[in-house]
């Protein structure tokens, strides 16, 4: 069955999927490889249907919610990861930031498109989705969750949808209680939207916690906090040492050239 039929037959409008034209390794995902990365989620125990449309040929695909309250959302899929929290609104939502980022020379797939043209996390008080966000924390303060997969999902998408005027109530997502028991990547991106998308001043303290037990000390954008501030500053034992490092590079480049030259006469002259 055509992609295009499958849409309609989930009720989602196939239009946007005409303007489609593959760049870099992009391209429609096939029937054998849909079929194979479906029961693949299927494994994952989602509790809603996902469609993958598009393929990078490399096990990674791009798929669109046709069931459930995200349904016409879409997600990167990122098979090593296993992380299914939407990043953009909608099928021509995507293409429209596909097609921006496959003018450039290098572009190889989805992993090219700029972060800031992602539809999730929004950033602004009138991007906020007001009925979804209250579906996730819903299902959240129930603990009403087909799998920790869908659980990690769907307070993914509560981070992500919390517009600015509400972002102390991802307080709760960077307290110790929390942080040190459940899954990293939450927390994770809970810190990205406190400490560096929105900058939330109240968060600072709980985040510094974080950052000096041994679970969050190597936070992988720690450098991005509050606009640095938590940026690991070198000692001075560090800074002597890189020095001395420098100095002692060039003498030993230059004499192992000198090596090189001697060798190379020696031979010559056998």
């Amino acid at each position: 069955m055509k992609l295009a039929t499958l849409l309609e037959t989930k009720g989602i409008d196939p239009l946007p999927l005409q303007q489609f034209k593959p760049y870099g390794a992009v391209v429609l995902m096939d029937d054998k490889e849909r079929e194979e990365t479906l029961e693949w989620i299927a494994q994952c125990d989602l509790g809603f249907e996902l469609l993958p449309l598009f393929s990078n040929q490399e096990s990674d695909c791009v798929a669109i919610y046709t069931t459930g309250f995200l349904k016409g959302k879409m997600v990167i899929v990122r098979h090593d990861e296993a992380v299914f929290a939407p990043e953009f609104r909608s099928l021509d939502s995507f293409l429209k930031a596909y097609e921006k980022a496959a003018k450039q020379p290098d572009f190889y797939d989805w992993e090219d498109i700029e972060v800031y043209n992602y539809d999730y996390p929004i950033t602004e008080e009138k991007q906020a989705e007001p009925v979804l966000l209250q579906e996730c924390w819903q299902r959240i303060k129930a603990a009403n969750f087909t799998s920790d997969v869908q659980k990690e999902m769907i307070q993914i998408m509560a981070i992500w949808l919390t517009p600015p005027s509400q972002l102390d109530t991802l307080l709760p997502f960077v307290q110790k209680e929390f942080a040190l028991k459940e899954t990293m990547f939450v927390v994770a991106y809970a810190i990205d939207a406190l400490g560096i998308t929105h900058q939330y001043e109240p968060a600072k303290p709980l985040i510094m916690e974080l950052l000096k037990t041994r679970r969050f000390a190597n936070y992988y954008k720690r450098d991005e906090l509050y606009h640095g501030e938590f940026k690991v500053k070198e000692t001075f034992i560090g800074k002597v040492g890189h020095s001395l490092l420098r100095v002692l590079t060039i003498p030993f480049m230059v004499l192992s050239l000198l090596l090189v030259e001697l060798i190379d006469r020696f031979k010559k002259k056998k």
